[in-house]
């Protein structure tokens, strides 16, 4: 049977592995989880982990790769599950320090970084925006200077549509410069597309 550590910055509530995970695999699952479960929640779940670990400031911890070790001394686990995006690249280079068979560091990287992702799509020949990493401001000015605005500055490792900024003109790029930093950011064109649908008749 299988040995499962999960990896879960979200309460049980939310991503219930106690039921997602109980017919593939049933028994021998250590769950990480995130201080946003509460201890009354996981009491009422310890049934269905041979092992819970609750970490405070999850995202950063480092306690969590350690631990991860540690008890692959004791368990030799199998797999390291997460459907996490906050969770892919850590569990990616657990998996490849401890040898574990999943998702590799380098593959994670084309799923949750998305300047690697746009430049993969590119060499394959896909047309993107234009776009490029920003370091400094001048890299961020040589890029306006080039295709002008408007422009779109994304984290490479957000989610969603968190710290995601439209850049119109030169005021709104004076504002977002005092209000936050460029650490690993890219920016790209913004493309403007417009969707058709048969109840919008003919053009």
């Amino acid at each position: 049977m299988d040995k499962i550590l999960i990896l879960s910055n979200h309460a049980l509530n939310i991503l219930p592995y106690h039921e997602i995970l109980s017919t593939v695999f049933p028994t021998n699952k250590v769950l990480f989880i995130s201080d946003r479960a509460s201890e009354e929640e996981l009491n009422l779940q310890k049934g269905s982990f041979n092992n819970i670990k609750r970490f405070k400031s999850y995202f950063s911890n480092p306690l969590i790769e350690l631990s991860s070790c540690s008890l692959h001394k004791e368990w030799r686990f199998d797999r390291i599950v997460t459907v996490s995006e906050f969770d892919i690249l850590r569990a990616a280079r657990i998996r490849e320090h401890l040898g574990l068979i999943g998702q590799t560091y380098k593959s994670a990287q084309a799923f949750r970084n998305k300047l690697i992702m746009k430049d993969l799509v590119s060499k394959n020949n896909f047309k993107t925006p234009y776009y490029r990493q920003v370091g400094n401001i001048l890299d961020l000015l040589e890029f306006i200077e080039e295709y002008d605005f408007p422009v779109i500055l994304k984290p490479q490792l957000g989610v969603s549509a968190y710290d995601i900024f439209k850049i119109e003109n030169q005021k709104s790029l004076e504002w977002l410069l005092i209000k936050n930093n460029l650490f690993n950011h890219f920016i790209h064109q913004l493309i403007l597309i417009i969707v058709w649908t048969s109840s919008m008749g003919n053009f």
